[in-house]
């Protein structure tokens, strides 16, 4: 028999248990342990309850405590517990050292009566309870500080007491009793502190034995579960495979997760099943299912709750994986994500989708105008070196080694300088617009080194001052390249206080303190590539109308011209030599270019790197030198 049943089967009272015979009679006088309530064996193993209707009160369990009979739990578990575990019964039973076994006991039986509301009320008891202990505890805790305090005083002005200097008294003497009195004083106060402190630690722990097992009862009380009123439960369906069964409560559907097996069971005994909730669950809606085969309850939630979680879980999931998406440049995915997330089953409304297709729409042009600008940069790039590889010097003040990609600077510093100046003189180089130049490598400098060719620097000044008729110092290097001295600094280094200076005498490299100008130079390179300057600056400005027609211009180095623009020669003084097979004559200055042949513009190199084509021509053209003008074309 389920002993819950068996519990409700067995008498209330006490009056009625001598109806049981005398057997029960004789065991009361034989043996001590069994107490007038002692428990008899039943064929099932069972102890039975004091009589027909009988009823364990308060006294009679504290009673059962101090006779020490190690059934008590038993008995509380098959009996009627006629008594509530109210604050002054709590304490009854702690002051009567109820062991633990025994109050887990009360728990359970007096749990299984209470409402959710009662619960709240016996709560609040125990809380008031629990703050009557305090006042109580700290009347006395200030009554024996006060007491305390009261006798110190006298002891202290007794301590604190110094007579006067005697007449056979040395000065010292005195000092030294003065300095005693004080001591004794000090350590005194320190006493007298630390007793207070522990006059509070002591009434603090009475309090706080005192409120234990209130404290303690108020815990059991809040984790509990409570019968939800006027919700009888009502069996709707079992889906097996999701292993959700689904329960009607107060006319809505709850979601419940439930083996199958478990399930069965309870739908065969659902007229046993109760719907409980948690003492405090004004706003969760969880509610439990809950039925006397097992201790176990069920949560289960709202489905409307449920399938709202899940869709923000969904969507959660969506903005995350779109962000990430996003961030990782993979727009279609992004931007599919984030649609999702606005169709009407999840939220259309969503805002942040759709600052994430907005975003994502942004991020498309800005990576399409990138690929056309990196496109763009490209060919620009190319046709700028085809350029250099046909004219090494197009970009006045360098020249163009095509073998290495590398425009170096057509002469070095003039000067013998450190290796941390010339480091310094090539990061302040401005050259063609760009600021990136650099000491070159021993093996970019050395790269340079060409037997095949000779050249001559300034007369060596000890070599005229022994012979005036010395030559002048020889190097040996490739293209148009001027060098003051054979010796220039590279940026290799050989240890921590050296670096690599190569000298084109012999195509050698020799390590010297950087501290030191041993003889090097600066001469700087770079890789040709579109600088940083030149790849923000705006397209070109247009040129003012010349004399001869409101569509013609004149070229020269330092102007810019937009498409559509018809070069005119408008100065005769300086004939000028056209890149790329057009006819004329070479200008007093390589670096300058003025075209003579009456030819339109078909496009100006946007970014300012000094290049502009014309029609009938794919030949990029020298056009200028220096920064354009922050102002673009009409």
């Amino acid at each position: 028999m389920n002993p819950i049943h068996q519990k409700r089967s067995h008498g209330s009272s006490l009056a009625n248990w001598s109806t049981n015979g005398c057997f029960s009679i004789i065991l009361l006088a034989l043996t001590p342990l069994f107490t007038p309530f002692a428990i008899g064996q039943t064929s099932s193993g069972l102890r039975t309850c004091p009589g027909q209707g009988g009823a364990l009160n308060l006294d009679a369990v504290l009673e059962l405590i101090s006779g020490k009979n190690p059934r008590v739990a038993d008995l509380i578990s098959v009996c009627h517990v006629s008594f509530a575990l109210d604050p002054a019964a709590v304490e009854r039973l702690s002051g009567a050292g109820a062991p633990g076994p025994v109050l887990d006991a009360l728990d359970r039986e007096t749990l299984s009566r209470l409402s959710l509301s009662q619960a709240r009320a016996e709560v609040v008891a125990l809380e008031s309870r629990k703050g009557t202990n305090e006042t109580a505890v700290n009347l006395e805790r200030d009554a024996a500080l006060g007491k305390s305090d009261a006798d110190y005083k006298v002891q202290r002005e007794k301590v604190a007491h110094i007579e006067a200097k005697r007449e056979f008294e040395t000065t010292a003497e005195y000092n030294g009793r003065v300095e005693k009195a004080q001591a004794d004083l000090t350590a005194a106060d320190h006493n007298h502190e630390a007793e207070r402190g522990r006059l509070t630690e002591k009434y603090a722990a009475d309090l706080g034995r005192k409120n234990q097992p209130l404290d303690r009862r108020i815990a059991v009380l809040k984790r509990a579960l409570f019968p939800v009123a006027g919700a009888p439960p009502t069996y709707t369906s079992y889906n097996a495979d999701g292993a959700r069964l689904t329960v009607g409560i107060g006319g809505q559907e709850f979601w419940f997760s439930v083996e199958p097996r478990r399930a069965q069971a309870l739908k065969e005994h659902w007229s046993a099943v109760k719907v409980m909730q948690r003492y405090e669950d004004e706003d969760s809606r969880d509610r439990f299912l809950a039925d006397a085969s097992t201790a176990d309850a069920i949560l289960g939630r709202p489905r409307s709750v449920v399938e709202e979680q899940q869709r923000d879980q969904q969507i959660q999931t969506l903005l995350v994986s779109a962000q990430q998406h996003l961030g990782a440049r993979m727009y279609d995915q992004a931007r599919d994500e984030y649609a999702r997330v606005l169709t009407p089953e999840l939220d259309p409304n969503n805002q942040t989708a759709k600052d994430g297709i907005a975003a994502t729409a942004r991020a498309i042009e800005e990576a399409k105008a990138q690929q056309a600008a990196i496109q763009q940069q490209t060919q620009r790039l190319a046709e700028l070196r085809r350029n250099l590889a046909q004219n090494p010097k197009l970009i006045p003040g360098a020249w163009y080694d095509s073998a290495t990609d590398l425009l170096w600077t057509d002469q070095d510093n003039g000067t013998d300088v450190t290796w941390q100046a010339a480091s310094t003189f090539c990061q302040a180089l401005r050259i063609g617009g760009f600021s990136d130049w650099r000491l070159g490598t021993s093996s970019e400098l050395r790269n340079l080194y060409d037997p095949s060719k000779t050249k001559y620097s300034k007369a060596c000044p000890k070599c005229m001052a022994s012979n005036k008729d010395a030559p002048s110092y020889p190097y040996i290097s490739k293209g148009n390249i001027t060098l003051s001295e054979p010796g220039s600094w590279s940026s290799t280094t050989a240890n921590a206080g050296s670096a690599f200076a190569v000298f084109f005498t012999n195509g050698t490299q020799e390590a010297h303190r950087t501290g030191v100008s041993g003889g090097a130079r600066a001469l700087c390179t770079r890789h040709v590539e579109i600088s940083a300057e030149t790849a923000n600056v705006a397209p070109p400005t247009t040129v003012g109308q010349s004399a001869k027609g409101n569509n013609t211009v004149a070229v020269r180095v330092g102007q810019f011209v937009c498409p559509g623009a018809v070069l005119l020669d408008v100065d005769l003084a300086m004939k000028a030599r056209v890149v790329g097979g057009f006819s004329g004559q070479p200008v007093s200055s390589p670096g300058d270019r003025v075209i003579t042949v009456p030819i339109r513009i078909v496009e100006v190199d946007p970014q300012g790197i000094g290049l502009f084509r014309v029609e009938g021509s794919q030949t990029a053209y020298a056009l200028k030198s220096g920064p354009p003008p922050k102002s673009s074309c009409p």
